[in-house]
């Protein structure tokens, strides 16, 4: 899960600099990856815990990770055709 966002991420990183306009899908792509790398690094940290249940850990890793994605989906879908280059960064 964390792995892959690395290639979302490096890719908006190089855009930025080719298309400057979309600052604000950009700077939205850069915390977004910053929140990825903090959950996956905090799950990863407390995957060893015994007292932690299986459900518990699945729940607490997967769910804000989903939410990121179901997140940029929305921002995607009311960009639309209106601003195409936003939807599509």
């Amino acid at each position: 899960m964390g792995l892959g966002s690395l290639a979302p991420f490096l890719y908006s990183m190089i855009l930025w600099g080719a298309v400057d306009e979309h600052t604000e899908a950009f700077a939205t792509a850069l915390v977004m990856f910053l929140v990825r790398a903090g959950l996956v690094s905090g799950g990863l940290g407390t995957v060893g815990k015994e007292d932690q249940s299986e459900l518990t850990r699945w729940l607490g890793l997967f769910t804000p990770l989903a939410s990121l994605d179901v997140y940029a989906l929305i921002r995607a879908a009311i960009a639309g055709s209106r601003r195409p280059g936003v939807s599509t960064v």
